[in-house]
């Protein structure tokens, strides 16, 4: 999958297929290059998750990562950078994140419900 340089959105363990369409809905809207799924996201094809984007899963392109976190370590390993949204006030005062450019940007989402996933146990900026 080729995002050509755009940011590229992860979904973990997000089950509803409402969010998942208004995810990539704005997604794409933004400018998001592809989107990546843990094995527990809802399926963007679903019919919900396609009315709710109002199309725009059937246009976002995107693959789940079946061998999860691995894949989002292997990401990591290879250059990328994952900022998370869990709301860390101290990451998101992180100069040198803000400071980066990076080429490969993934910007991460995901469900916590009793615990914690496995992006929001990473730091913000890696």
């Amino acid at each position: 999958m080729e995002a050509r340089g755009a940011p590229v959105v992860v979904l973990e363990d997000l089950g509803d297929a409402s969010n998942v369409g208004a995810i990539f809905r704005n997604a794409l809207a933004l400018g998001g290059g592809a989107a990546l799924l843990s094995p527990g996201t809802a399926d963007p094809l679903y019919r919900k998750a396609i009315r709710v984007s109002a199309g725009a899963a059937l246009a976002l392109p995107f693959a789940r990562l079946p061998d999860w976190p691995r894949e989002l370590k292997r990401l990591r390993d290879a250059g990328a950078t994952v900022s998370n949204a869990h709301g860390n006030r101290e990451a998101d005062q992180d100069e040198q994140c803000r400071r980066r450019q990076p080429s490969h940007f993934f910007f991460a989402a995901a469900f916590f419900g009793a615990s914690c996933g496995t992006i929001s146990s990473a730091s913000a900026c890696e």
